[in-house]
């Protein structure tokens, strides 16, 4: 997965400009960048992100609608461009509890993030099943919660159960593995997907 759009890195923004204000021809830019580099890389999915929504809580609720118009009329034209690669755009929520508090998109049926989806919601089965069709996901995430390690280390989430889930809708795409490896050695920190797959065999 290519990422679209991350913004001025060097002064540490890198939460897009998909839903900026003023930034219509950057993101534009980025898009198209993103596209070269995903097809040098024969990769099929671009991350769109969105960006903070400014600091101030009147600001805030000010920003949030001529963003979520502005990220609406680039996804429109980002999806367009995306059709015609053969790239799929993904979008993310963010959860504002334990990642980023300000983050654009953070309603966790905006994106497939099992992390997110626990922390922000609950309720993980009725959420994939309503939420994730299996025409609509292009990508999911997942990690241990709540201290983002290895599916099989101490937390809330019985990652085998939804892995079993996602296998009886249907799904057969890439699952993203985002979280901190608790192991230096990331063979050793891999050791949770060969027990799955032996148990699948």
């Amino acid at each position: 997965m290519c990422f679209c759009c991350k913004g001025d890195l060097g002064n540490g923004d890198h939460h897009g400009l998909g839903a900026v204000p003023g930034k219509e021809a950057d993101f534009l830019r980025s898009l198209g960048l993103a596209v070269k580099h995903a097809k040098a890389l024969d990769c099929s999915r671009i991350h769109l992100m969105a960006r903070r929504v400014p600091m101030g809580l009147d600001q805030a609720a000010a920003a949030a609608e001529e963003m979520h118009a502005i990220f609406l009329k680039n996804l429109t034209y980002a999806a367009n461009v995306l059709l015609k690669e053969g790239i799929l755009g993904l979008v993310e929520p963010i959860n504002t509890r334990i990642t980023d508090p300000r983050y654009f998109l953070n309603v966790p049926h905006q994106g497939n993030d099992i992390f997110l989806w626990q922390i922000m919601d609950g309720n993980l089965t009725q959420n994939i099943k309503t939420y994730s069709t299996v025409q609509k996901i292009g990508h999911i995430q997942i990690a241990q919660v709540p201290d983002r390690n290895e599916p099989d280390s101490q937390g809330e989430v019985n990652l085998q159960y939804l892995f079993s889930l996602l296998e009886e809708m249907g799904y057969q795409v890439y699952i993203g593995c985002e979280y901190r490896p608790l192991v230096s050695n990331a063979e050793d920190g891999l050791g949770w997907l060969g027990e799955y797959w032996n148990s699948h065999k």
